[in-house]
C-alpha cells in the first residue's frame, strides 16, 4: 500500500517517466552492474537520460496520440532502428 500511495501522489508525467524507466533502462541494470559498467553507463553515457526529442514526444503522446502513432510503430518495426545490410549478431 506504500508504494501505490507514492505512485499516486506523483504528477502523471513521473508516472509516465518512471514507466519508461523501467521498461527501458532497468532491465539492462543487473547486466551493466554485473560487467563492472553501471556507474559508466550512467555517468559518461547518461544511459538513463532522455534525449530531448523522446522528452518533447512526451507531450504529443499525452495528449492521447499513442493510440494512434504507436501501433504501425511496432507492427511495421519502425521503433528498431536499421543497424546494417545483415544481422550483427
Amino acid at each position: 500500500m506504500k508504494l501505490y500511495s507514492l505512485i499516486s501522489a506523483m504528477t502523471r508525467r513521473d508516472r509516465i517517466m518512471s514507466g519508461v524507466q523501467n521498461y527501458t533502462a532497468e532491465p539492462m541494470l543487473w547486466l551493466a552492474r554485473a560487467a563492472g559498467l553501471w556507474d559508466e553507463f550512467r555517468g559518461e553515457m547518461g544511459f538513463d537520460e532522455l534525449h530531448p526529442l523522446v522528452s518533447q514526444a512526451y507531450y504529443t503522446f499525452e495528449r492521447g496520440a499513442a493510440v494512434e502513432l504507436l501501433p504501425p510503430v511496432f507492427t511495421e518495426g519502425a521503433a528498431f532502428p536499421r543497424v546494417g545490410p545483415r544481422a550483427t549478431w
